[in-house]
């Protein structure tokens, strides 16, 4: 007869697992039948907190930013069966550009990815194997969400997924699928979600405030879901969104990265960093590389004559027949390459993500003074070095330095006088930096987080003005 046991541990004072300090412990649980040990499991697991006050999704008691990515599990070089060291190159890939989040487009990934979720410091939203395309070529996308003939397997796959993951402190919400339909058998998995589940969130897209997703794509809104997560809404009605409900507002999927995309994510960022509107929290630009392959012709290829291509990348058609080829290069709509080159887009994502602020002026008497200031995501400086190099605009850096941070806030003030003793009629050129002051697991000490240049202009030559960042 099976029988389950239980029991509770206090924990007096840890330390909480955040992206920035993923702190994890090991949980080591023995059978024993008297003195021998029947059987032994070993776990790491996390101590965070997540939920929704007034609105707000908190992490640890704190508002959190989702600078979130969808990833499609793809390799260049091994398709969908991927290493576990090319994983964690994909991570720590993410993390260096200051992204924090990932969906699981769309469906569960390989084990080892939440492992190493864990250890990084990402967020994850797990999403359930339940998508519908093909109904929806029948005018009747809902039906295996409202047809008991499917409720068996759709409720199956959602089981499924919680079961291979619950253990993850990385995963903070629940996804019951993607574009699938609003219907009974989505609640009903929503509803076994949270019977077995207080700690985490479940979202869903695919409805809208009354009912079901007349299309493809729902608003977002539908009462099922915790967090109000649309596909695709632009920055505006983001706001909207906001005074319209009482939940967070995360887009599931925007900024669609296919080909020279991605324009006005500062006006998303605005949004998202708005005081007036906390609600509006983030969410997940589609998507993060492109699925390019390289396909070989036959098994265990030698040369450039045995593959597709040459070995080149590939897609939508480019490896024979019925390989794509109406589906074109609609694959390729990542911030990166497909071998994780990165787009002129990525540079953008994290200087719009990164987690600090300055400002700087220079009075009259060439006195510096620099502020450093901490923001969302990040809950202080802590861990982080501030450097800052002077030049005169024409490449010669003359003055530079550095000061370890921690807080919320830094200040550092310098003298640029023995330096200046000709008045600077172009101004000084300041270029700052907050890096890691030590190693991290996904870069090395050094690794610049946040990065701003301004030029300073003495009072007596441009009226006291001062250059400020991060607005």
């Amino acid at each position: 007869a099976a029988a389950i046991v239980s029991c509770s541990l206090f924990l007096n004072q840890p330390v909480k697992w955040s992206p920035e300090v993923p702190q994890l412990y090991e949980v080591v649980i023995k059978l024993q039948r008297g003195s021998d040990v029947l059987q032994v499991e070993r776990h790491k697991l996390g101590i965070r907190d997540v939920r929704i006050r007034a609105g707000v999704l908190l992490l640890n008691g704190s508002p959190l930013l989702v600078n979130g990515v969808n990833r499609v599990e793809m390799s260049p070089n091994h398709g969908k069966a991927i290493p576990e060291a090319a994983i964690r190159a994909d991570l720590a890939l993410l993390k260096q550009n200051n992204f924090n989040a990932v969906r699981c487009a769309h469906c569960p990934n390989a084990p080892a990815f939440y492992r190493l979720c864990d250890d990084l410091g990402m967020l994850v939203v797990d999403e359930a194997n339940v998508e519908n395309h093909g109904f929806a070529m029948v005018a009747g996308l809902a039906t295996p969400m409202c047809s008991p003939l499917y409720k068996g397997a759709v409720l199956g796959r959602t089981q499924a997924m919680f079961q291979r993951t619950k253990n993850h402190t990385c995963v903070i919400a629940w996804s019951l699928g993607n574009e699938a339909g609003m219907g009974p058998n989505q609640q009903a998995c929503a509803d076994w979600l949270r019977k077995c589940d207080s700690t985490r969130l479940v979202q869903y897209e695919s409805g809208e405030k009354h009912g079901d997703a007349t299309l493809f794509m729902g608003d977002g809104r539908h009462p099922v879901s915790d967090i109000v997560c649309p596909m695709y809404a632009d920055p505006a009605s983001c706001v909207t969104l906001a005074k319209e409900e009482s939940r967070p507002v995360i887009l599931c999927e925007y900024s669609h990265a296919m080909g020279n995309s991605n324009g006005a994510l500062h006006l998303f960022y605005r949004a998202f960093r708005s005081e007036s509107m906390p609600t509006v929290q983030g969410g997940f630009i589609w998507d993060f590389a492109d699925q390019g392959l390289r396909v070989p012709r036959k098994p265990f290829p030698k040369g450039k004559s045995d593959w597709f291509l040459e070995g080149q990348l590939g897609y939508g058609g480019d490896f024979g027949p019925h390989t794509g080829k109406e589906d074109s290069f609609f694959c390729c709509n990542g911030l990166f390459t497909p071998d994780r080159g990165l787009k002129p887009a990525v540079a953008e994502c994290k200087y719009l993500m990164q987690p600090a602020t300055f400002e700087a002026s220079l009075d009259d008497g060439y006195l510096m003074n620099i502020t450093a200031c901490v923001r969302l995501p990040r809950r202080s400086l802590d861990g982080l070095c501030m450097k800052w190099a002077a030049n005169d605009g024409q490449g010669r850096v003359f003055a530079e330095g550095s000061k370890s941070m921690s807080g919320t806030s830094c200040q550092l003030r310098a003298s640029l006088a023995e330096f200046l003793q000709v008045p600077p009629t172009g101004g000084v050129f300041l270029r700052l930096h907050a890096e890691l002051e030590s190693d991290a697991a996904f870069a090395p000490k050094g690794h610049i987080v946040a990065q701003e240049t301004v030029t300073l202009m003495p009072s007596a030559i441009l009226h006291g003005a001062s250059s400020k960042s991060g607005n």
